[in-house]
Order: C-alpha cells, then sequence, then structure tokens
C-alpha cells in the first residue's frame, strides 16, 4: 500500500467568500486581490483611499476601526438582522439609533450603512413609537419671553494668527463678549487650545465665565467612545453626503 503524501486532485483555496452579487464590499474585494478598479473615476479614487482600512482575513473582509479593532463585514441584509437582534431580541431593550450601531460595532461587525438601517428600524418598531416618551407637562398658557433674555449671553472669538511682537509670544487673542452690554474682555494665548484634555477652543475663560455642565461634567473614557463611534461612521456619512450633492446637481 502507498502512501499519499498530497491529494490526487488539487482543489484551489477560495480567495475570498462573496456575500451577493450586490454587496457593498465587492468594490473592496476586487482591489484588494485584483486591484481591480470600477471604471468610475471618482469612485475609484474613493476605492483606493478607502481600502486603506480594509483587509482580508481568511477570505472574509475586514475593517479596521478608529481604536484598531479589526471588524468583520457583512453585507447590509446581515447587518439588519443583527440590529433587529439587538433591538427587540431575547436580550434587546429598544435603545436608540445611535446605540444599536454601537453595540453592534462592538460585537466586531460592520457594514456601511449600519446608522441609516438602525433608524429605519426605530422608526417602524411599534414598540418603540407606542411605548416613546410622551410630553407630560400640563397644559399652561404662553409666556413672553423678556427681551433680555436673549442677549443676556456671553460670545467667543478666537483672533490670529498674530505676529509674536508681545514678550510672551503671544499669537492668538481670544475674545469674550457680552452680548446684553457689550462689555468686551479679552485674553491672549500662545495656542488655539486649551491646557484641559478635550475641551479645545471651546474652553470658557475661568475669570470671566463659569464652567458649562458640558465642561464640568467631562468623561474622558466616555468622550473616547463617542469619538471612536462617530469616526467608525464618517464612511457612511460621506456616502449620504455624496448622495445628496449628485441629486442637487442633477436638479440644476
Amino acid at each position: 500500500m502507498a502512501l499519499l503524501l498530497f491529494p490526487l486532485v488539487r482543489i484551489p483555496p477560495p480567495r475570498y467568500r462573496l456575500l451577493s452579487n450586490d454587496s457593498w464590499t465587492q468594490p473592496f474585494l476586487d482591489y484588494l486581490i485584483d486591484r481591480k478598479l470600477p471604471e468610475d473615476e471618482v469612485h475609484a479614487r474613493q476605492i483606493i483611499r478607502r481600502a486603506r482600512s480594509y483587509t482580508i482575513v481568511d477570505g472574509q473582509l475586514y475593517k479596521q476601526s478608529a481604536n484598531g479593532v479589526f471588524l468583520k463585514c457583512v453585507s447590509s441584509q446581515d447587518g439588519i438582522e443583527i440590529l433587529r437582534e439587538i433591538h427587540a431580541g431575547d436580550c434587546g431593550h429598544h435603545a436608540a439609533p445611535r446605540s444599536l450601531v454601537a453595540k453592534a460595532f462592538r460585537l466586531g461587525f460592520y457594514w456601511l450603512t449600519a446608522k441609516e438601517d438602525a433608524e429605519k428600524l426605530v422608526k417602524t418598531c411599534r414598540g418603540c413609537q407606542y411605548y416613546a416618551t410622551q410630553p407630560n407637562a400640563p397644559a399652561q398658557e404662553l409666556k413672553t419671553i423678556p427681551i433680555t433674555w436673549p442677549f443676556a449671553v456671553w460670545g467667543l472669538d478666537m483672533v490670529g494668527k498674530l505676529k509674536k511682537s508681545s514678550p510672551g509670544g503671544h499669537e492668538y487673542l481670544l475674545v469674550a463678549i457680552d452680548k446684553f452690554s457689550k462689555w468686551i474682555e479679552a485674553k491672549p494665548v500662545n495656542r488655539i487650545y486649551s491646557v484641559l484634555p478635550g475641551i479645545r477652543i471651546e474652553a470658557v475663560l475661568t475669570d470671566i465665565i463659569h464652567d458649562s455642565p458640558r465642561v464640568s461634567a467631562y468623561d474622558e473614557e466616555t468622550a473616547d467612545e463617542a469619538r471612536h463611534l462617530s469616526l467608525d461612521l464618517i464612511e457612511e456619512a460621506r456616502n449620504l453626503a455624496d448622495q445628496r450633492s449628485t441629486i442637487y446637481q442633477q436638479k440644476l
């Protein structure tokens, strides 16, 4: 009896798994494997630029998220089923669209229309519409707003870049104006961001204005999670912007 060290018939391994004929992943798979690009020049440039964050592992397309985690790319149909399970499954709690997308991404899945699909799912969910928060405030007469109220606020403006003529080398001037009294306060700064993390140019002047709740209740971990989710959704936002721009150009 002879011992075969290799099979008689060699079956080539699949190069990649085709999700569907109209799947959004197909252009990325074609480019990453065969360097094949769409005929449209604008679409081709988009594929080349966005393909940097995609990779193929064992025939499956993955996208690197903003925090470095690789997310498995699924079709839009599979993505909707994932959202339905998270939203109204055995452990579902009928969360808001952004929370649904965040949970799906944390589970390791990604598709290009995640936010749009989540918004449609919540809008068509009967339970969400029936048990939605209803205004319970008692009816009362309308009251006029005092004429001074819209002007009793502060306005911030950044002036620069200035010449380094001051002894401290200040290049920018942060100006605060009281919209009611027209009182102006100015503070020269060297850089356009605050020393406080995450606040940057929107930082309030400690000598002029009291801290807002957004600044005083700032949590770095929560802000990082929200920023990473926004970065993961930026590709979908760009596609929607392109669609709106195309529709606008057709109407001209």
